[in-house]
């Protein structure tokens, strides 16, 4: 009789399946890898969109008079600052206008401020911080 062998051996098998198992998780981990890099790039390009639209609103808050605070910018961004003085001037009067009669301006106070501002970005589990510290001039009218 002629025999002829049609099949693979157990050993062929298992090696066989190792090594498809080997590739499968090498390119999951490749392609996780790769998701989380996009989403952590894409988390700071939104924050540094964000970033000039934020930092008006913090000046706007700063010329209200309130040296802490924070606030949303949109669904996925938030912000909190606390800013402190670093210096003041003294009362500084504006032109005087002689066609009025009065001083355009009046009195005010130019203060320089040290703003810590903390940006966070929340996209389901991708959270992402980033922290600014910058200078900002506001002044204040005193009558």
């Amino acid at each position: 009789m002629y025999r002829t062998d049609s099949g693979f051996t157990l050993v062929e098998v298992v090696v066989a399946a190792v090594i498809t198992f080997s590739a499968i998780s090498i390119g999951y981990l490749a392609v996780r890898s790769a998701v989380s890099a996009v989403e952590k790039v894409t988390a700071y390009i939104v924050i540094a969109d964000a970033l000039p639209p934020v930092m008006d609103q913090v000046k706007r808050q700063l010329f209200e008079n309130k040296p802490k605070g924070g606030g949303r910018y949109n669904q996925k961004i938030t912000y909190s600052f606390d800013a402190t003085q670093v210096k003041s001037s003294g009362n500084i009067v504006d032109t005087y206008d002689g066609a009025v009669g009065n001083y355009e301006f009046g009195f005010y106070v130019v203060f320089l401020l040290k703003t810590h501002l903390v940006i966070r970005y929340e996209n389901g589990e991708n959270v992402k911080t980033a922290e600014y510290i910058y200078d900002e001039i506001v002044w204040m009218l005193t009558q």
